[in-house]
């Protein structure tokens, strides 16, 4: 592996740790700084995510338009200087609910830059023979950054208080904006003539015209709303029903965070066993069927099938999306990469919110765990698209070519 990708993939984890402290410290500091009420912390953690819909298919093109490592050092730098405001702020005691939200959603709309950015840079740096493997480290620490960065900013916020542990997160994206600024990167090829609504337009005619990035986007999609459906009553399953202390509640939820870490580290032999692309069927069909074991957990032995659940189910999407990265970046223009990823995080990342309103609504009439077992039932779906999908035909990336010809796709 190349160092340039050694200093991205530093830069990344910097940035992954930042990312995983803020998400749990803004939620903190409507808590226990502005004692917000739970309307007020679902329209914040809201706010976290509606950049994507807001904003997601013109940061596509803008990442596209510009050299990908100066948008990632801005977005970085804008999130500082945003999580600065917090921290200022609430040490004035002039902080507000509407600042905290309109922050949030900015950095939000910051993150949405970063994303789309990351991987179409991945993509000019790093040898194609090598996109599993670097994509495979970058989604590990972007794995363990999920699973230690809660309770290192639970600890973080106990100690110097919640908003200041936003000011860590803001240090840690100062730091990533300085490591990305030592990458080197060429810069895409211009586009003169064309406007902005042209070049969405033709990104979103890319990624639902090609039949198996189509296939993989609405899978996306279909896994998000699932998961999320059943994660909004979870932790009410937990501690209502089985009647769990915080702790206890706190390391199974963790069992998802650890599969994800050794998930992201084994792609690369599942991709060796089965194929590049086969690979990317297999493994939701050996994963998601014990999602089924989930509504079945109880008090007791039975406790360790929702552990079993969780953590296979978080390793199966982990494998998932380091192969299904690599087959965009290899299906993927660079010149279209951008664009490409944000119209598909728009549909996929659209299914979380509504996946959980589905889920809270769902176990206020029907219950918690009759939405566990619909929630655990309807993440087959995803596995079953995909064996419907153009991507059974195929087995490696090595025949991209002849393989994209047999199920129709876009050529070059």
């Amino acid at each position: 592996m190349s160092g340039t990708f050694a200093k991205l993939w530093a830069a990344d984890t910097v940035n992954q740790a930042g990312t995983s402290l803020r998400t749990t410290s803004i939620p903190l500091v409507g808590v226990t700084v502005l004692g917000a009420s739970a309307w007020q912390m679902g329209i914040l953690t809201a706010s976290a995510t509606a950049a994507f819909a807001i904003v997601g298919l013109p940061a596509g093109a803008w990442v596209d338009r510009f050299p990908r490592r100066r948008v990632m050092m801005l977005a970085n730098l804008a999130r500082l200087l945003l999580l600065a405001t917090i921290v200022s702020a609430a040490a004035l005691e002039l902080l507000t609910f509407v600042q905290l939200v309109a922050v949030s959603l900015l950095i939000g709309a910051m993150t949405v830059l970063y994303d789309v950015a990351s991987p179409a840079i991945v993509q000019s740096v790093v040898p194609a023979d090598d996109l599993t493997r670097a994509n495979g480290r970058m989604q590990t620490t972007q794995a363990a950054a999920r699973l230690g960065g809660p309770p290192l900013a639970g600890a973080a916020a106990q100690l110097i208080g919640a908003a200041n542990t936003t000011g860590l997160a803001g240090l840690s994206y100062l730091a990533s904006a300085l490591l990305i600024r030592r990458l080197p990167e060429p810069r895409p090829a211009q586009r003169t003539g064309t406007s902005l609504r042209s070049e969405v337009a033709a990104g979103l005619r890319f990624t639902f015209g090609h039949p198996a990035i189509r296939a993989l986007v609405v899978c996306g999609a279909a896994y998000n709303f699932f998961l999320n459906l059943g994660f909004a009553v979870q932790v009410l399953f937990l501690v209502d029903q089985l009647r769990l202390p915080s702790a206890a509640v706190g390391a199974l939820l963790a069992a998802s965070g650890l599969g994800q870490v050794l998930g992201a580290a084994s792609a690369g032999a599942w991709s060796r066993r089965f194929g590049d692309v086969r690979a990317i069927v297999v493994v939701l069909c050996v994963a998601q069927p014990f999602g089924l074991l989930l509504p079945l957990a109880g008090r007791g032995w039975a406790i360790a099938l929702f552990a079993t659940a969780t953590f296979s189910t978080g390793y199966g999407i982990a494998v998932y999306n380091v192969l299904s990265l690599t087959f965009r970046q290899h299906t993927c223009p660079p010149e279209m990469f951008g664009r490409m990823s944000a119209s598909a995080r728009m549909l996929s990342w659209g299914a979380i919110p509504l996946g959980a309103l589905a889920g809270g609504g769902l176990g206020q009439l029907a219950g918690l765990r009759a939405t566990l077992w619909i929630a655990a039932v309807g993440g087959l779906l995803p596995a079953l698209w995909l064996l419907l999908s153009p991507l059974r035909q195929m087995r490696s990336l090595t025949a991209a070519g002849s393989d994209q010809a047999a199920i129709g796709g876009p050529a070059g």
